[in-house]
């Protein structure tokens, strides 16, 4: 039997930026009924898509998801939030993949997805329409989720700062939008980024000494730095800071979660946050609360080029970067009461198997260090980490049991020292070899 043509959008999910101006948006989902590619803009702006897209209205009797699934391309106004949401249907399953073609998509475009398809929590199937999700491959995500009923896919209440509703109850028809993160499109194409960028220290294992810190905490009361510059991304590429870090004799530097995160629902009842990062909400994406004020107001690509400068200038200062990425404890993975909606978008499809797919986080371990390797000293098989299993050990990392294991560092010399990997850092910087 001959193989079907290759399909156009045959490849991993996210948002491509395509030569014509638009985009082509790709996701995966095999038990979804329809899915649709949102983008918003706001309403004292002229819309990119007036041309093509429906005008939707609020009809008694019908809701907005009614309509649009009557539409190719429509359009609704959302006057509370100054916003307009641009609603694209997307083709699919093709090999479990739904896909569509945006004429137009800009760098700091607002976008996410809604599904349609069963609602049965009792067997692990929460499809709801009126829940915009998240793009697990988004390079930005803006804004944040708020204690509010609309953020939850089951209908409840909030009554004294506590939920009260059961996720196996009816299904909540509220609009999410407005009380939940959103993604943000970062245009990335430019082939002379790399242009200049340091090498990758390439320290030996054997004189390897790794120095963990975390971002915020560790140059939170700095009194080398201005206020503006403490608890941040650039208050670490600080050179007084590098200087400092040099001082130690360390060769590598260890951030602990700067992927975007989201606290869980029990700390958000409580009024606290997750503060050390474990509880990832974007892989692809920077935490942007440890950027400067001047990068937050700016945007999530602000915030994005940010972390580039800092891995920069560390390289430059002589250090390794290694990064943890943590799987084990995203918001999708709590207790089904704890799970907001805004957490669930890490993925489309049975949403509850995200820290189990292969392509949620680029097969780490539940807790792993990525080093990030410079661009600039990549060959066929630079991309590839070494993994180290005790003292001078080095192995393959196409070994699936290597990425198992959980690994703990004091030095590279250290008798109980073991080391795991992963094929390439998640977060999509550019001093990061994919």
């Amino acid at each position: 039997m001959k193989n079907p043509p290759l399909h156009r959008y045959a490849t991993r999910p996210g948002l491509y930026f395509t030569d014509d101006g638009g985009a082509d948006a790709v996701v995966r989902s095999e038990t979804a009924d329809q899915v649709w590619f949102c983008v918003l803009e706001p309403l004292d702006q002229p819309s990119a898509f007036y041309a093509d897209a429906a005008r939707l209205f609020n009809e008694p009797g019908l809701t907005f998801i009614d309509q649009a699934k009557k539409q190719r391309i429509c359009t609704r106004r959302i006057p509370s939030l100054n916003l307009r949401e641009t609603l694209f249907r997307m083709d699919g399953p093709n090999y479990g993949l739904w896909y569509v073609h945006v004429p137009q998509a800009w760098d700091g475009m607002q976008y996410g997805y809604r599904v349609n398809g069963p609602w049965d929590p009792n067997h692990g199937v929460s499809f709801n329409p009126y829940k915009l999700l998240l793009d697990p491959y988004a390079k930005g995500i803006e804004g944040k989720m708020e204690l509010d009923p609309g953020a939850f896919a089951y209908e409840c209440e909030i009554k004294n700062g506590k939920v009260a509703g059961s996720p196996f109850g009816p299904m909540s028809t509220v609009d999410s939008l407005g009380h939940m993160p959103v993604s943000v499109a970062i245009d990335d194409r430019d082939i002379n980024k790399h242009m200049g960028e340091p090498s990758h220290p390439h320290v030996p294992w054997s004189k390897t000494v790794i120095y963990e810190l975390h971002v915020k905490g560790f140059t939170a009361n700095a009194p080398w730095l201005p206020p503006e510059l403490r608890g941040t991304y650039a208050g670490l590429a600080h050179p007084a800071t590098l200087s400092y870090l040099q001082d130690l004799g360390v060769t590598s530097i260890e951030l602990l979660p700067i992927q975007a995160k989201q606290s869980e629902l029990f700390l958000q009842e409580r009024n606290r946050t997750n503060y050390w990062g474990y509880s990832t909400l974007g892989y692809f994406t920077p935490e942007a609360s440890y950027a400067t004020k001047q990068a937050q107001e700016a945007g999530a690509g602000a915030v994005r080029q940010e972390v580039i400068d800092m891995v920069r200038a560390m390289h430059e200062a002589g250090f390794e970067v290694i990064m943890d990425v943590v799987s084990a404890s995203p918001p999708a993975n709590q207790a089904p009461k704890a799970r907001p909606f805004a957490g669930e978008a890490l993925t489309i499809s049975r949403t509850t198997d995200a820290p189990k797919t292969r392509s949620a986080a680029c097969t780490t371990p539940p807790v792993a260090a990525t080093r990030l390797i410079s661009p600039t000293r990549t060959s066929p098989r630079s991309p590839w980490i070494r993994c180290a299993i005790g003292p001078n050990a080095l192995v393959s990392t196409d070994s699936d049991s290597i990425l198992r294991r959980r690994w703990r560092v004091l030095t590279a010399n250290s008798r109980d020292t073991t080391r795991s990997c992963t094929r390439c850092a998640p977060i999509c910087c550019s001093a990061t070899s994919r």
